[in-house]
């Protein structure tokens, strides 16, 4: 759009077009001027080229080739570097594979380069790779911002009247990404018997330093330790360091987690081969991908998590073991130290009476070891733990040994192996291959339940999965597990195949359960499911063990606004049919959600009905602006206008999408949230309806967000104008002529040059004085004055020199 334009584009452009009108030129006639390039979207340096307003005739090489440094390969660049300076025909140019183009809507030279001349291009998410022309923007030094949503639930089909809450999550933050910033939330419920309490959410203060992957924490607390020592919950100080949090963009962990960490109570949804096969609600804490049914299935296990606010995650899971390699010579560590928190219905209280004391350690010895040492004391249970990862086998493998002394317990060990191979095991078929096996003794304790005696005493497990061609994989895999006491031992084997047609996926499963004197289970487990779009999908499933059928049809989210997603399915299980229904929009300022549920009366329940409403929205503040959003709570980027642009609509989109995702309106400032700290995140801007010749300035920004920041980008400014005038000396144009103009009041100062005609283009002007001299002639001086009420394009006319000591 002409709002995006570089100013000094435009101007060029605008002094050739006056110029032909001044002189009665043909729309055919020439002239020279720098326009800038543009490939692939991204804008490059500005190039000398003569052109008419219709066709462009010559270009410089050497101009181009150094704009298209890093584009193109080394002889194309060498080729371009040959020709030198001066302008040639474009049809040598197009010889080299560089399609080259006047764009006169645009006011841009467009270029197309051919597979064979374009560069190896390395892509990174890191700061030395921010797209040339964007501005970078770091946090502001102050920020608050806080999501809420108000849920509205009743039974329909009985008395108990309405349930409601209010959830609150939010931050506040002094200092940008090397500050400190406040994390807070807490939730209002109202029951439906009239019962109202107030529970607030974990508080944690924080200050991180990225460069060196470090975190200082304090309030409530969880650090993980090693895998079979749990969550050390407590009310204290904490400090790590964290690569895969703090320096994300840093390639230190080539493997992934088994399980995932809810902050908020959340509904969780297990997809299986594109089918649902579970959904529940789930409680803060950790969940293991192995307490998840059907997880053991297959790969493709699709989670996602929708928090009580309204906010979704979505995770794509490997069946990787929890393993963790750093590079040669890193250290991570978390060491904690405060009072033991207890876990209740109503929350969580903290014992000052029970000081607890946590620590993990992990350490790159070499490309083929890493090492990991881990201990907690409380006053009930004393735990150390110490492990090792190392490559083999083409794959990754894992062994801990954690011994643990409890009070009611007593001591107890536990032994943990693993084995991930693949996604690339072998290259050819992309096989993946997960092992482990698991030993708990029956007096071994961990930190989440220190009083009581783990049953469990031998759990062993494999998967694997291979691509038999591009449409068809198979997958394979059995499970043992037996107890200390008398219940006797489980074995499971399963297999199955998944077949691709086009954009439907269908697959089997069979599996087969032995029960130590309880006879044997034998299912299948079957999913059909089609994509429908890029957003629409459909599915269905059966278990045969347990009988259980489910329907499900799906729209999912977008990422522009207005968004609409919603979902019908139903389960049918032991003749009872649950029938449930969802619908929700969301824009850059609210979010609204309806869904209701629906199970018809059978021999054995009551028709039940429930009706529900979620509202979501939120509010921001920093750089002296306030804004209105949907999820600001997370951290946020408010994009604001200029006075100059108050009536206009600015547009707002991020990343590769084309959508917009807000835009700053009637309603006030544009509000976007940033969801991945310490990852940079592109936005562009865009004003529609600006007044043709008015510079909105980059257009394109990096943003460097930290965790829990905010920042504030003004688009627009006071500078906006571009004029055009034809310096005269005795009544002679001035051609091809170069200089510097002041501005009188400020004490900037800008180069110009006119052309053949006389013709300059003087470019983001703000209102005052100014003053042109030329290069050549310094005793010349060309003044004009641009008037706050002035037009974002000025004519001067001619302006005439005047002759200065």
């Amino acid at each position: 759009m002409h709002a995006t334009l570089p100013c000094a584009a435009l101007a060029a452009l605008l002094t050739g077009l006056a110029a032909e009108t001044a002189d009665a030129r043909q729309p055919d006639q020439s002239f020279v001027v720098s326009l800038p390039l543009v490939v692939d979207d991204t804008r490059y340096p500005a190039i000398l080229v003569e052109t008419t307003t219709r066709e462009l005739h010559r270009v410089s090489p050497a101009g181009l080739a150094y704009a298209l440094a890093g584009l193109v390969n080394e002889d194309t660049l060498t080729a371009l570097t040959a020709m030198g300076p001066d302008l040639v025909e474009i049809a040598r140019i197009q010889q080299l594979g560089l399609e080259l183009s006047l764009n006169p809507r645009s006011l841009t030279l467009d270029l197309e380069i051919a597979l064979d001349r374009r560069a190896t291009q390395t892509n990174s998410l890191a700061r030395d790779w921010v797209i040339w022309g964007d501005e970078v923007i770091e946090p502001d030094k102050f920020a608050f911002g806080v999501t809420g949503a108000a849920h509205l639930r009743d039974s329909v089909t009985d008395a108990r009247g309405m349930a409601a809450d209010l959830s609150l999550n939010g931050f506040v933050n002094l200092g940008g990404s090397r500050g400190v910033s406040i994390d807070w939330g807490g939730r209002y419920t109202v029951s439906p018997g009239g019962t109202r309490t107030l529970q607030r959410d974990r508080v944690t203060a924080f200050i991180d330093r990225p460069e060196s992957a470090r975190r200082l924490m304090a309030g409530d607390l969880a650090p993980q330790l090693a895998r079979n020592q749990g969550i050390l919950n407590l009310l204290g100080i904490s400090h790590e360091t964290n690569y895969r949090a703090l320096q994300p963009t840093r390639n230190i962990r080539p493997t992934g987690d088994r399980s995932l960490l809810l902050e908020r109570p959340s509904t969780v949804e297990i997809y299986v081969n594109g089918a649902l096969v579970d959904r529940f609600e789930a409680e803060p804490g950790p969940i293991d991908l192995r307490d998840i049914p059907l997880a053991s299935t297959s790969n493709s296990v699709t989670i996602l998590v929708e928090d009580d606010l309204g906010r979704r995650e979505i995770d794509r899971f490997s069946l990787s073991a929890n393993i963790a390699l750093l590079a040669p010579g890193l250290d991570e560590t978390v060491w904690a130290i405060g009072f033991a928190r207890d876990e209740t219905a109503d929350g969580f209280s903290y014992d000052l009476d029970r000081p607890v004391l946590g620590g993990l350690w992990t350490r790159g010895v070499n490309n083929a070891l890493t090492v990991m040492g881990s201990g907690a004391l409380t006053p009930d249970l004393r735990s150390i733990s110490g492990g090792a990862a190392w490559p083999w086998l083409g794959g990754v493998a894992q062994g801990e040994v954690t011994l643990s002394d409890a009070d009611q317990a007593g001591r107890g060990h536990a032994v943990a192996l693993a084995f991930t191979g693949g996604p690339y095991w072998p290259e050819t078929r992309y096989t993946t291959l997960n092992l482990r096996l698991d030993y708990e003794d029956n007096r071994f304790a961990d930190l989440s339940d220190p009083s009581s005696r783990s049953d469990t005493r031998w759990s062993l497990g494999g998967d694997a999965r291979i691509s038999l061609t591009d449409q068809l994989s198979m997958s394979a895999g059995a499970q043992y597990q037996d107890r200390h006491s008398e219940s006797g031992a489980t074995t499971t084997v399963f297999a199955g195949l998944n077949r691709y047609f086009g954009e439907i996926i269908a697959s089997a499963t069979l599996r087969h359960s032995e029960f130590a004197g309880r006879g044997s289970d034998t299912g299948v487990f079957l999913t059909l499911s089609r994509r429908l779009g890029s957003r629409n999908y459909a599915s269905i499933s059966h278990d045969t063990l347990n009988q259980t059928t489910r329907m499900d049809i799906r729209r999912s989210r977008g990422s522009g606004v207005p968004n609409l997603q919603a979902r019908a399915s139903a389960v049918h299980r032991d003749s009872q049919t649950d029938l449930l229904a969802a619908i929700g929009v969301e824009g850059s300022r609210l979010g609204l959600q309806l869904d209701g549920s629906y199970t018809p009366e059978t021999r054995a329940t009551d028709e039940r009905a429930t009706l529900g409403l979620r509202l979501q929205s939120g509010l921001a503040y920093t750089g002296g602006d306030w804004a209105w959003g949907r999820d600001p709570g997370r951290g946020f980027v408010i994009i604001d206008r200029h006075a100059t642009l108050q009536m206009q609509e600015v547009r707002v989109s991020s990343g590769a999408g084309a959508l917009p995702i807000a835009q700053a309106d009637e309603w006030g400032a544009a509000l976007i949230r940033t969801e991945a700290p310490y990852r940079p995140l592109a936005i562009r801007v865009d004003v529609p309806e600006a007044e043709a010749g008015y510079d909105i300035g980059p257009g394109r920004y990096t943003l460097l967000p930290g965790r829990l920041t905010g920042t504030r980008i003004t688009v627009g400014t006071d500078a906006f104008r571009t004029a055009i005038a034809v310096l005269l000396v005795d009544a002679e144009a001035l051609s091809l002529e170069f200089g510097t103009l002041t501005h009188l009041d400020t004490g900037t100062e800008q180069a110009f040059f006119t052309n053949r005609t006389g013709r300059a283009a003087f470019n983001a002007l703000r209102p005052g004085r100014y003053e042109a001299r030329l290069n050549g002639r310094p005793d010349l001086r060309f003044t004009f004055t641009i008037d706050p009420g002035q037009p974002a394009y000025v004519d001067l006319g001619p302006l005439a020199g005047e002759t200065t000591p």
